[in-house]
């Protein structure tokens, strides 16, 4: 990961992807959120491609992740997801997630997930806090 990307990172941990870690939560400015983690061997497919499926379970962990800032527990219900592009191991992956809108009783978000400036997924979800 570039040094200047993990100036006042803090490592984050999500309840289920422990052993995908570690994972990071950047620095950011109102309203988006930034997180990031190194491509490695067990986010891979067999081709050496990072698995979808492990964009698709980060970008769902750093929603829930967001919305804890302003909800207890809250929970994922809606997750829709592009595939734009593929990453290789060893890329930096970087999550930029936006609180779009909330109401009383759902949380509306929107997701970037990208590596070195090419987007690799986009992504819109719901939340909700437990109940």
């Amino acid at each position: 990961m570039p040094a200047d990307l993990l100036q006042g990172a803090q490592s984050v941990i999500f309840p289920g992807l422990e052993c995908y870690g570690p994972f990071y939560r950047l620095t950011s400015v109102e309203p988006v959120n930034r997180y990031a983690f190194i491509a490695a061997a067990q986010h891979s497919a067999a081709d050496g491609r990072l698995s979808r499926a492990v964009l698709a379970s980060f970008t769902q962990a750093v929603m829930e992740d967001t919305c804890r800032a302003t909800v207890e527990s809250p929970s994922i219900v809606s997750l829709a997801c592009e595939f734009v592009g593929d990453a290789q191991i060893g890329d930096c992956i970087e999550a930029q997630i936006r609180m779009v809108r909330r109401t009383r009783s759902v949380i509306f978000l929107s997701a970037d997930i990208t590596t070195g400036g090419r987007v690799l997924l986009t992504a819109n979800g719901l939340a909700k806090p437990a109940t």
